[in-house]
């Protein structure tokens, strides 16, 4: 919340609407719980709520993929069948993933938030919010 905080005051902001997409979802929602005064609307989208049961629904995914064709273009195949239904993947997809395979970048895909679970409601109201997420 402190890093939607620190965006909100530099902009001097007093309402506003709120989005966030993936990692900055749970930002976001943090902050709406947080801090929900002046936020119109809240908009989340491919943002994990509990992200062990998102890498648990994901291991069933690959593991269906590997069963049905073996571990051969297993990217490409999971690609094609639950993210992107390209025939050739866009160049900003496949600039993301050459980021993320980078060890330099930082990147640690989920790792990073690992046990990560939305906390439960307080009774805090929360402004109304719009989710959208993938499959």
């Amino acid at each position: 919340a402190r890093e939607v905080r620190a965006v909100v005051d530099g902009l001097e902001l007093d309402r506003f609407h709120l989005y966030g997409q993936s990692f900055g979802g749970i930002l976001a929602h943090a902050y709406a719980r947080a801090v929900p005064d002046g936020i119109l609307s809240l908009s989340l989208s491919s943002s994990p709520a509990n992200v062990p049961k998102v890498e648990a629904a994901a291991a069933e995914l690959v593991a269906a993929l590997v069963a049905e064709g073996g571990e051969e273009n297993l990217m490409e195949r999971f690609r094609l069948r639950h993210q992107c239904n390209t025939p050739e993947m866009p160049p900003p997809l496949a600039a993301a993933y050459a980021h993320a395979a980078d060890p330099a970048s930082g990147w640690r895909g989920s790792a990073a938030i690992a046990g990560y679970v939305v906390p439960p409601a307080d009774g805090a109201a929360l402004p109304p919010a719009l989710v959208v997420r993938g499959e």
